[in-house]
């Protein structure tokens, strides 16, 4: 029997150069989950092993015009004026 992979926290932070390219980012941020915090800012927990991956999986789906940086996790975290679907997120996904 295969266990499941662990999910890791990650950001994703991005500046489309067009709506279309924009709209499959953030079908593919909403299809895995993520809570929308700031702008273009989501948070999202995945079993894929590092940030790369999670970028390529970004990127394949669209002839990709946007700028785009993937962030691993960690539980030191601070935040002010958080939604609360993201506050809730956050302090599941990055307790210690």
């Amino acid at each position: 029997m295969s266990e499941r992979p662990t999910s890791k926290p990650y950001v994703v932070a991005f500046k489309a150069t067009s709506m279309e390219t924009r709209a499959s980012i953030v079908e593919w941020l909403r299809h895995n989950d993520a809570v929308h915090v700031l702008a273009d800012v989501w948070l999202v927990s995945s079993p894929q092993t590092n940030a790369g991956n999670i970028s390529h999986s970004i990127v394949r789906y669209d002839q990709f015009g946007a700028q785009l940086i993937v962030l691993e996790l960690g539980p030191d975290w601070a935040s002010e004026g958080l939604s609360g679907e993201a506050l809730d997120w956050v302090r599941t996904n990055l307790a210690p």
